[in-house]
């Protein structure tokens, strides 16, 4: 990434949060403290319920960094939750799990996750991960505003302006990746 679009971000974290989501507070901690030192405003819970509450409650989150095995509510779970809340714009969930199996990273595609990364992870891979994320979740913030303004423009307008948005593209290479090497 060019350094004005890092810049961009870090000033869009004053006003968006990255949330952790993990049973393990030491993993979600080191996690936490390593995108806080990339200038990304933090938060993490150790319960998936905690963090339903938290973006329910109406707070700035754009991505969710979800680990996939936890008591209680797991994570798929958890994603198939957030979709049905219907929240606009829809925080960009990345899975952050130990599981590694191929249908399991599979079924958490099916569920449009933004990214899958396997435990541990380094930081470089954490930080470009989540740094993906919050450019998909501003444009997608954009373009619900442009969609906003459009709806005034009428159908025949919005029909030239329709792209797929990168996770389409990603999810497809992702399951040819997978399915190469299952």
């Amino acid at each position: 990434l060019h350094s004005g679009t890092k810049e961009a971000i870090a000033d869009e974290t004053n006003h968006h949060v990255v949330l952790i989501v993990d049973d393990d507070n030491a993993i979600a901690k080191e996690m936490a403290e390593a995108l806080m030192s990339q200038g990304f405003r933090v938060r993490y819970m150790t319960s998936a319920s905690d963090a339903a509450d938290y973006i329910e409650s109406g707070m700035p989150v754009a991505v969710v960094l979800l680990d996939i095995n936890m008591p209680g509510t797991n994570g798929m779970m958890f994603i198939q939750e957030l979709r049905r809340s219907a929240r606009q714009p829809m925080p960009r969930v990345i899975v952050v799990s130990g599981l590694s199996r191929p249908e399991t990273i599979i079924t958490a595609l099916r569920l449009s996750v933004t990214d899958y990364l396997v435990k541990p992870v380094k930081p470089s891979e954490l930080f470009a991960s989540v740094e993906r994320a919050f450019e998909a979740f501003l444009s997608q913030q954009a373009k619900s505003i442009d969609d906003d303004a459009g709806d005034q423009r009428g159908a025949p307008a919005l029909l030239e302006e329709v792209t797929l948005p990168g996770s389409i593209e990603n999810f497809g290479q992702s399951v040819q990746f997978l399915v190469a090497i299952h």
